[in-house]
């Protein structure tokens, strides 16, 4: 049977009704030894792909989405203390060496990224990657002038005022306490010794955006990044979060323009990438601030 969303193979289809149990929006059902559409529920899919995922005999499709995206899912390789073991492993890297970065790499990495559980599909979030040394410069120099500007505006009592009101408390807070005094003085060092603290002299930098018409769109470009840089560690390279870059080229008119962000797009979330100078021969368990358990 065929409806605006799912198709069901009738040949294939044995009626099992796994699609039936996993779909989200119970707009399946199994009638007569067949899945199917619930009436009147057909405009409830939202295209998750769950019902492709389960049916082992491969008659589910789902309008919109490609058959070719889903493939035979393969063991795991590797149990839950392997899983440990790599996540303690991976490090925040802001030391890297200075060649470029492989662009199968790369394209590997940001394939991971893509795997990221969503709030709602589609994707929402998309990636620009640096690459290009001139562009990565040019990048760095608009940050050390935006965040240049902002240490002298807030120098002065109207200045702080405008940034307290346009900022928030909590943000606010952060800009005055920790953000102007690290930017301030990774630009005094630049100035003097030409080391670059902003984004480390990476050879990649990928910023991720939303699109704000999206659903989600700000948890899913989180969520896509530290997917990436699980990527990048599983790959053998280094990365680490960058939340200086975010604010810099969110307002930059002229770096949107040049880099073709469009209007609907929110700059979320940034990452430095490349091979590591260093190697970590220790790691470091961590503590949540604290866990409560509510029980009957």
């Amino acid at each position: 049977m065929d409806d605006p969303t799912t198709r069901t193979n009738p040949v294939k289809c044995t009626g099992c009704g796994s699609c039936a149990s996993v779909c989200p929006m119970q707009v399946l059902e199994v009638v007569d030894g067949l899945a199917r559409a619930v009436s009147g529920r057909e405009d409830k899919c939202f295209s998750c792909g769950h019902c492709v995922m389960v049916c082992a005999v491969d008659a589910m499709r789902v309008v919109g989405l490609d058959p070719a995206e889903f493939v035979e899912a393969l063991p795991w390789g590797f149990d839950a203390y392997a899983m440990e073991r790599f996540m303690l492993s991976r490090r925040s890297v802001r030391h890297f060496q200075d060649r470029p970065v492989d662009r199968a790499l790369l394209d590997r990495v940001l394939e991971m990224a893509a795997s990221a559980p969503m709030g709602w599909p589609p994707h929402t979030t998309s990636a620009l990657v640096l690459t290009d040394k001139a562009e990565i410069r040019r990048l760095l120099s608009v940050m050390r002038s935006g965040y240049s500007q902002m240490d002298r505006m807030t120098r002065n009592f109207i200045g702080r005022a405008m940034f307290r009101l346009m900022a928030g408390r909590d943000n606010w807070k952060a800009l005055r306490d920790y953000i102007l005094n690290l930017t301030r003085e990774a630009n005094v060092l630049f100035d003097k010794t030409g080391k670059d603290k902003f984004i480390y002299q990476a050879p990649v930098v990928i910023i991720f955006l939303g699109d704000r018409n999206g659903l989600s769109y700000d948890q899913n470009a989180v969520l896509a990044t530290q997917n990436a840089m699980l990527a990048a560690h599983a790959l053998g390279l280094g990365s680490t979060m960058i939340g200086l870059v975010p604010p810099i080229v969110e307002r930059s008119r002229a770096l949107r323009q040049r880099w073709g962000i469009a209007d609907n797009q929110v700059v979320l979330s940034a990452i430095v990438l490349g091979h590591p100078a260093v190697k970590f021969v220790r790691v470091q368990h961590r503590q949540l601030a604290s866990v409560r358990y509510v029980e009957g």
